[in-house]
């Protein structure tokens, strides 16, 4: 069933457009260590290179290109459960191992995170990845991507305050001048048009550890963070008071880093439904209904969890007009 035709929500961001003549480098700490790198993966290859890790724990909820850093790096690698509330589930570490624990959604509560920060301190790494705008824990070596939140097709962060030498040896500057065509192309013709560009970025940074490119730190030096931060705000506001009682995902209203609206629906055809009306929201994580069984907590929110657009390329009322769609959907 086809409602709307005439918009498209979801998918890559096209080319950064909230754009100052400031210099906003975000990532500045006077406590703590920032490095510039091309991708979240090369968040972990540098973090488990200058910590020396010996093992790394890592949740079976989650990307499975996540463990690639680990193992290029043979470091022995242990996967774990999440219980109800997702967190870890029974994980105690010896010295010199590491756990990798994942923000999920941008979703974390900060009684959730601070448990997570003491009971790990000094052997945490940290995937915000989901939660761009969520401050860096102490103790810790916090991983961001900023080409999940801002329009550019390279861009991460390495912060902590760990006293390391940070083994950056190695790595060059990435290049994304050719790697850029779909930034513009979707701002012409479309998400779905640019698709594949996307995913031949996305492919090329799987084990391509690198710096950031000088094109993204340009252009990520000169963003409106705080305009994006409050219309993707607004947006997650707008979608929650529409969609909450129909929502069986446990929604953080505190939390201001979330980088999709989690929404948890039992309809399983849903997602096909919203696809055919070109909202785009691919499963994440399918390789865990293999790994941890049809009836793990990690299997249900892969299937059931539909992940809808906040971010600063819509209005209110598109908001409004996407929340309606589901609304009739579901009806």
């Amino acid at each position: 069933m086809q409602i709307y035709n005439n918009k498209e929500y979801g998918g890559y961001l096209p080319i950064e457009n909230f754009i100052t003549n400031k210099n906003n480098h975000y990532f500045e700490y006077k406590d703590k260590t920032s490095i510039f790198l091309n991708c979240g993966r090369a968040c972990f290859y540098v973090a488990a290179k200058s910590a020396e890790i010996k093992k790394i724990y890592i949740p079976f909820f989650n990307c499975e290109e996540t463990s690639q850093p680990f193992k290029d790096l043979n470091i022995p690698i242990a996967y774990y459960r999440l219980d109800k509330d997702l967190l870890p589930d029974d994980v105690s570490l010896k010295k010199n191992e590491f756990i990798l624990w994942t923000n999920y959604y941008g979703n974390a509560a900060e009684d959730t995170i601070s448990l997570i920060s003491d009971k790990y301190s000094g052997q945490l790494i940290i995937d915000n990845c989901h939660a761009f705008f969520s401050p860096p824990l102490n103790n810790a070596f916090n991983c961001y991507s900023a080409r999940k939140f801002i329009g550019v097709s390279d861009g991460a962060y390495l912060v902590t305050d760990l006293k390391r030498n940070l083994d950056l040896e190695g790595l060059e500057k990435d290049n994304s001048s050719p790697y850029m065509e779909h930034l513009f192309k979707q701002l012409e013709q479309g998400t779905n048009n640019a698709y594949q560009l996307s995913l031949k970025n996305e492919k090329r940074l799987e084990k391509n550890y690198k710096l950031m490119s000088l094109t993204s730190e340009k252009i990520l030096s000169q963003v409106d963070y705080e305009k994006i931060r409050k219309i993707r705000n607004q947006n997650f506001n707008t979608i929650h008071f529409l969609l909450s009682k129909f929502n069986h995902f446990p929604i953080n209203e505190n939390s201001k880093t979330h980088m999709y609206y989690p929404f948890k629906y039992k309809d399983l055809d849903l997602r096909q439904k919203l696809l055919n009306n070109k909202v785009y929201n691919p499963i994440w994580w399918r390789h865990v209904i293999d790994k941890c069984g049809k009836n793990s907590i990690e299997s249900e929110y892969s299937l059931e969890t539909i992940l809808l657009p906040i971010d600063q390329r819509y209005s209110e009322k598109d908001i409004e007009a996407l929340s309606d769609l589901i609304l009739r959907l579901i009806s």
